[in-house]
């Protein structure tokens, strides 16, 4: 049998190794039941093993509940292995924060963190610009493209892709099945999820799209959405290339708009009217509508002294 171990500056709670003056493996003592010499010793288990299975099955067998929980552990066949005079060695090989157990919330915050770490600097490697990194979470699953810079409280969860030159952030969250293509820009406060974005796409301010399409160089005003989900449903907008979308405006999918479509602020698009442009020079029954306000729609605010 083999083990990995490490060494840790406080080994509390962990198994300590027990080796004799020769260096080699005599068993594995946990912490509840290490007399207060043991206690000190600082090279612990991580539980990284290797056994022969048919010697590891053979001795499962033979383990007993004897130590101050009751419990069954499975360091105890590693003594069983030794006792029988077979080969087991012990080498010291894993990072100290590789071993960390995660017991406690703060515990699995500390393991994420380390986590982020490790993947924000394999994207800077690869050439991506993570202005705040310790205020960024990026998911192991996402690619980003080289050149792109990650704003600050950034959110990318799950398996998102993103191009190269982009600009994503501040406070932006792309969310799972994301894809961003290359030239684009997230401002801040937008929020994407299982949508593809294609060349030269800018929505840059309090934007939400959802189950979209959104077609090259389009752009999306500040505070537009894609109303995806109808209470039953959730429902896919496609958008053309080159379209603008003014801000405010609500796209109520199921939605398909052509190339070059121009939505007007404030503008609530559903499929039947989706094909126009708002514009009076664009007749057909299929108008973008501008919401309008009437006369007496606004009424005096009340003063208060």
């Amino acid at each position: 049998a083999t083990l990995a171990t490490t060494i840790l500056e406080d080994p509390t709670g962990y198994g300590r190794i027990i080796r004799d003056s020769y260096g080699n493996i005599q068993g594995i003592v946990e912490e509840n039941d290490c007399n207060p010499e043991q206690k000190r010793i600082k090279e612990v288990n991580p539980s990284y093993y290797c056994f022969d299975s048919q010697v590891l099955l053979k001795v499962l067998d033979e383990i007993k509940p004897n130590n101050v929980k009751g419990e069954y552990y499975l360091t105890d066949a590693l003594h069983l292995i030794i006792a029988k005079g077979l080969k087991t060695i012990a080498i010291t090989a894993v990072a100290a924060e590789d071993c960390m157990g995660v017991n406690t919330r703060a515990q699995l915050s500390q393991v994420s963190k380390i986590m982020q770490e490790r993947i924000q600097s394999f994207l800077m490697d690869n050439g991506v610009t993570i202005v705040d990194p310790p205020n960024t979470w990026i998911d192991v699953r996402a690619q980003i493209g080289q050149d792109t810079v990650i704003e600050p409280f950034t959110y990318i969860h799950g398996e998102v892709k993103v191009g190269r030159n982009c600009r994503i952030g501040p406070f932006a969250y792309l969310r799972d099945k994301t894809v961003v293509e290359d030239d684009v820009v997230l401002g801040v406060f937008t929020e994407v999820k299982d949508s593809n974005l294609q060349q030269g796409v800018r929505a840059r301010h309090h934007s939400y799209i959802g189950d979209a399409t959104i077609g090259k160089s389009v752009n999306i005003g500040a505070g537009s959405i894609t109303a995806n989900y109808d209470g039953q449903n959730i429902l896919r907008t496609q958008i053309g290339d080159g379209s603008f979308i003014g801000s405010g405006a609500v796209l109520i999918a199921p939605l398909t708009m052509p190339a070059n479509s121009h939505v007007q602020p404030g503008t609530v698009v559903t499929q039947d009217i989706a094909s126009a442009t708002g514009r009076d020079e664009h007749p057909g029954p299929n108008r973008c509508r501008q919401p309008r306000i009437k006369k007496g729609d606004i009424q005096p605010t009340e003063r208060r002294g």
